[in-house]
């Protein structure tokens, strides 16, 4: 049953007439458990005190918001600088990641990439691996997704570099192999690239 709250005048042996009042709670067992406040001027105090408390509670709440989108900012810097974008050259990029792969992680870097390689004319798109972490089934269905969308944007596909065992099998599964060329170290990989151009320009 609800909480019932009523008022009531009652014989105390201190007043002939005093007003309570009266909150009745039922428990599990259907026993009601009754508590008793008298309404006059000596629970003006106790009021106050729990005004000030709820007062405080209310300003608590509001500092614990402002800290918790404090650290919501650090996570998102932190995430963006997880996997930066860097120009190479006029057509080649490279993306580091760092650390964990999760979802939030790929969201914030696929943004700040996508925007970077639709704003370029990058026909090279390498992503280094080697510093990868943890790996997340949402965070790795989200690079994958990312892959995917440079492939089509570019044409090329994209490279990926550093790849450790682990990470290999998990890729393996989402069958990527018309989108991603996988190879060994990002310093074979550069002298290909810079080799190619150097003849190509004489």
């Amino acid at each position: 049953m609800d909480p019932v709250k009523l008022e009531l005048n009652m014989k105390t042996k201190e007043m002939p007439l005093c007003l309570f009042e009266v909150h009745i709670q039922w428990d599990s067992e259907d026993h009601a458990n009754m508590l008793f406040l008298p309404k006059d001027s000596s629970n003006e105090g106790l009021m106050d005190k729990l005004m000030q408390l709820q007062q405080r509670l209310t300003s608590t709440d509001f500092e614990l918001l402002e800290k918790k989108e404090e650290l919501e900012q650090v996570l998102t810097r932190l995430n963006q600088l997880s996997g930066p974008f860097i120009p190479l050259s006029e057509t080649l990029c490279l993306i580091p990641l760092f650390g964990d792969i999760t979802s939030d992680k790929i969201n914030i870097i696929s943004e700040s990439c996508l925007k970077a390689v639709f704003a370029g004319e990058y026909d090279e798109i390498l992503f280094d691996l080697t510093a990868v972490g943890e790996i997340e089934g949402k965070g790795i269905e989200k690079f994958t997704q990312l892959i995917k969308t440079l492939n089509f944007m570019t044409g090329s596909i994209i490279k990926l570099i550093g790849i450790k065992p682990n990470l290999a099998e998990v890729l393996n599964n989402y069958k990527l192999d018309e989108w991603v060329q996988i190879d060994q170290s990002l310093k074979q990989v550069l002298n290909i690239y810079f080799n190619r151009n150097e003849l190509g320009a004489s």
